[in-house]
């Protein structure tokens, strides 16, 4: 109601992809039922792709601006991000025919071709994006990171059939690396910022725990795919690393979010 009081009309396009989960939720308890066929599959492989395309319309929206925002004291001109209308809407058609391609039509030659260009439309994005100062702040660099992390998976996503790369290793590369690493960075700078405190000022054990999950995401999926005799170590590992990492999260963040704004603003 609020965006439609205020006729914020391109914020239903986070509305529609919450109510597919809602559908999705639906599909996977009539598939555990035995009602729907599959429906467990559709739903857990639609939920991924869903979360993928709501970090991919997001990140469009905020990282730009942050890195704008983030490197302005570390450079000596102004960082203006050009941005391409034919790109926004090349990544998203493209998106939407291998959402459905990979949910209904299954036709594999084609999922190849549309991951493939995605990877390439989204690749020359993040090229575009890129400010070699944001390697110095934590809070750009993990959403980067993250970005590129989830592109790869196009990458995999292409080239799977052609190489023998499992599907489980793709999807974990969106999982772990795109959603569980952008999740986190977001959260880091949100609850910073939300809480009245500088985002400039990151504790330095959130590089760690940054690092820590896109350790975990690298572990589960290239070195199973290098070293496979060694695959439930590698399992392990992985888990343990992702552990690790948000339990750091956990203790940065818990006594953040427990107090009161230090600016005395409601929240």
């Amino acid at each position: 109601m609020p965006i439609v009081r205020r006729h914020q009309w391109p914020q239903l396009a986070v509305v529609s992809k919450l109510l597919l989960l809602w559908v999705g939720n639906l599909v996977f308890y009539l598939g555990a039922l035995g009602v729907l066929e599959q429906g467990m599959l559709y739903a857990i492989n639609g939920a991924v792709f869903l979360f993928v395309s709501l970090i991919l319309m997001i990140s469009r929206r905020v990282i730009p601006f942050f890195i704008e925002r983030g490197v302005a004291h570390l450079v000596t001109i102004k960082v203006s991000l050009k941005q391409y209308r034919w790109l926004d809407v090349s990544i998203l058609f493209l998106f939407l025919a291998l959402f459905v391609n990979e949910i209904f039509l299954h036709a594999q030659p084609w999922s190849a071709y549309l991951a493939g260009a995605l990877f390439i439309c989204n690749g020359f994005r993040l090229l575009n994006w890129h400010v070699s100062a944001i390697w110095q702040v934590p809070l750009l660099w993990s959403l980067y990171f993250a970005s590129w992390l989830m592109n790869i998976g196009f990458l995999f996503y292409g080239v799977q059939s052609l190489l023998g790369i499992p599907l489980i290793f793709t999807l974990h590369l969106f999982t772990i690396g795109g959603i569980g690493l952008m999740t986190m960075a977001m959260m880091s700078r949100v609850a910073l910022g939300h809480s009245g405190r500088d985002i400039r000022q990151l504790s330095p054990w959130m590089k760690w725990a940054f690092g820590l999950i896109v350790a975990s995401a690298l572990g589960r999926v290239l070195l199973p795919i290098w070293f496979a005799e060694y695959y439930q170590a590698w399992l392990l590992i992985s888990g343990a690393l992702w552990v690790v990492g948000f339990a750091i999260f956990l203790c940065v963040y818990a006594p953040i979010l427990c107090r009161p704004r230090l600016d005395g603003a409601y929240g």
